[in-house]
């Protein structure tokens, strides 16, 4: 339910947000990740949005669907190695 106090009783966590975002440089970060998008109109407006997502990803520093599908299968030989090693060492 909100009411005229709502707005002011959710000040102070709006002002401690704020003030997060701006010691750990979120929106530097975020600028950082946007911003080549815009420069290069790399996202046409025939560009999906997964592109979109994965161009945001790779300025993030996170994986490619190729490295991802990569560790995935990493993951699975070592599990498999790891199934080895402790049947081999009952």
């Amino acid at each position: 339910m909100s009411g005229p106090n709502s707005n002011a009783a959710n000040e102070p966590l709006k002002e401690e947000y704020r003030k997060y975002v701006e010691k750990s440089n979120l929106i530097d970060l975020l600028t950082k990740a946007l911003l080549p998008m815009y420069d290069s109109d790399m996202q046409s407006r025939d560009d999906s949005k997964e592109k979109a997502f994965a161009s945001i990803l790779k300025s993030l520093g996170g994986p490619s669907k190729e490295d991802y599908a990569a560790l995935q299968a990493e993951n699975a030989r070592l599990k498999q190695e790891l199934e080895m090693l402790r049947k081999r060492s009952q």
